[in-house]
C-alpha cells in the first residue's frame, strides 16, 4: 500500500528555505521556481496575525498517474505521506509554464491561510492579494483591480517599493 492516495510516478523534496532539490531525476523546473516564488513571498504584506513557522517544513513535488500530472504539499519534514499544511486539490500538468505554475501555488497557498488560519495574506490596505497572470507574468493584483499588476509574485517585498506597481506610481503598499 502507497502513503499516497494515488500512484507516484516521481517525487522530489526539498527543506524549507533551501535550494536543494532531492529526487532521482530533474525537478521540473517550473514547478521549483513556482516553490522558490512563493516561499520568498511569504514575509511580505502580511497583517493582523503572523505566519505560522515553516522553519521544520518541507516541499514535495509528486507526479501522479499515467498523464505526468503533479501534486504539491507543504509538509512537516517528521511527516510523510499525503498531508501537512498545504496539499493541491488538483493536479496540473507537470510541464505547465512556469507564471501558471506559480500563480496556482501561490492561490492555493493563501487560500489555506486565509481560508484555514485566517491570516490575510498577502494585504495590502483592506485588500486581500489576488495571484493571477497577467501578460504572461505571475503576479498579485488588487481583487477589485486584477489589470493592474502590485507585484509580481516572488517579488513582493521588493516590486512594491519600485516603480514596477501600480501605474499612478504609489507604492501598493500596507
Amino acid at each position: 500500500m502507497s502513503e499516497y492516495p494515488f500512484d507516484v510516478i516521481a517525487r522530489w523534496t526539498r527543506r524549507w528555505n533551501t535550494r536543494e532539490w532531492h529526487g532521482r531525476s530533474p525537478v521540473p523546473q517550473s514547478w521549483s521556481s513556482a516553490v522558490a516564488a512563493v516561499e520568498r513571498d511569504l514575509g511580505c504584506l502580511v497583517s493582523k496575525k503572523p505566519l505560522p513557522d515553516f522553519s521544520g517544513y518541507e516541499w514535495d513535488i509528486l507526479v501522479v498517474g499515467e498523464f505526468g500530472l503533479a501534486h504539491v504539499q507543504l509538509r512537516r519534514r517528521d511527516e510523510s505521506g499525503w498531508g501537512g499544511y498545504l496539499r493541491t486539490e488538483d493536479p496540473l500538468d507537470r510541464d505547465l509554464p512556469t507564471a501558471q505554475a506559480t500563480a496556482f501555488l501561490a492561490d492555493e497557498l493563501q487560500g489555506d491561510l486565509t481560508g484555514n488560519a485566517w491570516i490575510d495574506w498577502p494585504s495590502a490596505g483592506w485588500d486581500i492579494l489576488h495571484a493571477t497572470v497577467v501578460d504572461g507574468t505571475a503576479v498579485w493584483v488588487r481583487t477589485r483591480d486584477r489589470n493592474n499588476p502590485l507585484a509580481r509574485i516572488g517579488h513582493l517585498c521588493t516590486d512594491r517599493r519600485t516603480s514596477w506597481g501600480p501605474a499612478d506610481g504609489s507604492p501598493g503598499g500596507e
